[in-house]
């Protein structure tokens, strides 16, 4: 996989929500203050109800983002909705055949695995455009562009997680996988979800859900053994919680000590990734190490 220079054309698709025009204006021209181009896929200013226009179209987007030479990295405007709707069509020959960054997060998830599960790239769970229109993502936006120079953003996820906390403390080494809670759960079943992480860095985190949809979503990987041999696992944020209808008499935390408190492997939570307001960015498929203790979480290449 080609690195990204300055200079070089980051080509801006939409496989899932549509994004209003000025903030596709102002994502385009913070990425050209930072020293890139950018270049809009012809369908981008599609829309079919809150998708970015009809399936066929995001398809397309995604293809010709990865055929055409002069994309030399690919960033999502937004996620929302709709990027699972494509996994079956798609044409992943074509995509191996044209490695090159992709980058996003929340509903993309269902693009990042199906691709690294395909095609064995990496893939980058890391901001979207509007965020960086938004002036959203500070120290995220820097270690994005980091990593698709070819520098492992260590001082920049290590200075995002310092409030990450250990729900169990330790170090650990493998291959990163993971996204949305939400994504991979709807992913159990289908060809591009791994049935075995032995050995494998998970990272989860969500938005807006139910503290009982959490729960379940929880519980139904554990039993489908998705947790066994992990090496480790690292839980973002989970931002805006509605915990009212609940039950279960506790919070976030007491949910997630509850499932993972004995855990043989490192657990994180708190960390720095998907739907919290700066984040760090996540290579699917890359080695590296995690430690997580009173200080914060941080990976090393």
């Amino acid at each position: 996989m080609r690195l990204l220079c300055s200079g070089d054309t980051i080509g801006l698709i939409a496989p899932a929500d549509w994004t209003p025009d000025d903030l596709l204006e102002a994502g385009e021209a913070r990425l050209q203050a930072l020293g890139y181009r950018t270049r809009r896929h012809a369908g981008l200013t599609g829309r079919k109800g809150r998708l970015a226009g009809p399936d066929e179209m995001r398809r397309r987007a995604v293809e010709e983002g990865f055929a055409d030479p002069e994309m030399a990295a690919l960033l999502c405007v937004a996620g929302g909705y709709g990027s699972g709707r494509l996994l079956g069509s798609l044409d992943y020959g074509l995509i191996g055949r044209n490695p090159k960054p992709l980058v996003g997060y929340s509903d993309i998830t269902a693009l990042l695995i199906a691709i690294h599960a395909e095609t064995g790239m990496e893939t980058f769970h890391g901001p979207v455009l509007k965020e960086i229109a938004k002036g959203e993502v500070p120290v995220g936006e820097r270690a994005l562009l980091a990593l698709l120079e070819g520098r492992f953003p260590a001082a920049e996820i290590a200075s995002l997680n310092r409030a990450a906390r250990p729900i169990v403390a330790g170090e650990a080494t493998g291959r990163l996988i993971g996204g949305n809670l939400t994504l991979l759960h709807s992913l159990v079943g289908t060809p591009w979800m791994p049935k075995d992480l032995t050995g494998r860095i998970l990272f989860v985190e969500d938005w807006r859900e139910p503290l009982y949809h959490l729960d379940r979503m929880l519980f139904h990987l554990r039993q489908t053994g998705l947790f066994e041999g992990l090496a480790g696992l690292i839980v973002g944020r989970i931002a805006e919680i509605d915990e009212r209808p609940a039950g279960l008499g506790g919070d976030i935390d007491h949910l997630l000590a509850e499932h993972f408190a004995d855990a043989p492997y490192p657990v994180a939570t708190n960390a720095a990734i998907g739907h919290a307001q700066d984040k760090a960015t996540l290579p699917i498929g890359r080695r590296v190490t995690m430690r997580i203790g009173d200080e914060g979480l941080t990976l090393a290449d």
